[in-house]
């Protein structure tokens, strides 16, 4: 581990730069997780509100068949990433051409 966890000065140059290191590092773990759920919320939300619907549409009817529970989520997704897949790939590929530009920041 690096000079700030073994107990080194404060006046140290290696452990202000380990500090900077690590936050930098946990600052880009925290915007790929904050991204990865912002990308995912759509497509789960119509998974969700398609389940919710054929639960109660089977509860109304008194189903219980696995196919029809699970087809319909499908075809949610299948709806979801068509009507939202451009914006996604957008998104994730904006993040990924941010990160490539400041790889040499990023690796030093």
């Amino acid at each position: 581990m690096g000079a700030a966890y073994r107990g080194a000065r404060a006046d140290d140059p290696l452990t202000e730069v380990t500090r900077t290191y690590s936050s930098e590092l946990l600052e880009l773990a925290q915007r790929a997780l904050v991204l990865a759920l912002y990308v995912s919320l759509p497509l789960l939300g119509a998974i969700v509100a398609a389940g919710i619907a054929i639960s109660a549409v089977q509860a109304a009817l008194k189903q219980s068949d696995a196919t029809v529970a699970v087809a319909p989520r499908i075809l949610a997704a299948g709806g979801a990433l068509l009507i939202f897949g451009g914006w996604m790939m957008a998104i994730l590929g904006g993040f990924c051409r941010e990160l490539w530009a400041h790889l040499p920041e990023i690796v030093r």
